[in-house]
């Protein structure tokens, strides 16, 4: 349930629902904690809308409290042809982790 809902958001964002994006991950963070998917997407969604706070939060919390950590999502090509993550959410994530 949780990944369906991840993807569910994952299309929102890039259809340019930002909202309803973040509103779903939240949800889904909320009910499933630990899924790194969701946490790794609302980073890049923060990130993406400047709430550079909230995504640093969210990329720790996924790297850092999450037993299988970040390691793939940094991983342009896994997080595209595994995870088939859209287009603009690749690319929001890997703008959030080339900052200096």
């Amino acid at each position: 349930m949780a990944f369906a809902s991840t993807n569910a958001a994952l299309a929102l964002a890039q259809m340019g629902d930002f909202e309803g994006a973040e509103r779903e991950l939240r949800s889904v963070s909320r009910r499933a904690p630990q899924v790194v998917d969701t946490r790794a997407a609302l980073a890049a969604l923060y990130w993406k809308r400047n709430s550079r706070d909230d995504a640093e939060r969210e990329w720790e919390f996924a790297c850092d409290l999450i037993d299988t950590g970040c390691g793939k999502y940094r991983d342009k090509q896994w997080l595209t042809t595994v995870r088939r993550w859209p287009p603009l959410m690749v690319d929001a994530l890997q703008k959030f982790l080339t900052i200096d």
